[in-house]
This record gives structure tokens, sequence and C-alpha cells, in this order.
């Protein structure tokens, strides 16, 4: 799963969490409801924070990667 996934994912756990804990929260009674949009809440920011995770390690293995070819590069032109 890339980032963009991950995030998207994440986003949309959250807004269904939020929904169920709008649309329950007046039935106190209702505490499965109440965990499952707990749950999804929960779910939804772990996806989210793994998708920033994944964001900066793709940001950093690209940039290790151009500097990789540019001293390839360099040897290549003194070689």
């Amino acid at each position: 799963m890339d980032a963009k996934q991950t995030l998207g994912i994440g986003v949309a756990l959250i807004v269904v969490g939020v929904i169920l804990a709008v649309l329950f929260r007046v039935q106190v009674g209702i505490v499965l409801a109440g965990a499952i949009a707990l749950l999804l809440l929960l779910a939804g920011l772990v996806m989210v924070l793994m998708g920033f995770v994944q964001v900066k390690e793709d940001r950093l293995t690209s940039e290790r990667e151009r500097e990789e070819a540019a001293n390839r590069a360099a040897m290549a032109a003194q070689g």
C-alpha cells in the first residue's frame, strides 16, 4: 500500500468514525456503536500517521537515489 492509499483510507476511517460518533452520541446506552466509532477514529489516526511516515520515507529514498546517481555520474566523468 502506498502513502496516498494509506492517507486516503485513514481519512475515510476518521470521517466514518466522526459520523458514527455524532449519530449515536445522544443514545448513551449504545456502547457498541460508540466503541466502533472510537475504534474507527483510532484506526484512521494510525493510518494517517503511517501515511505521513511513508511519505517521509519515500522522500528520503528519492533523495538518496538522486545523490547516488549524481555520484555515479561524477565518477563516470572522472574515470
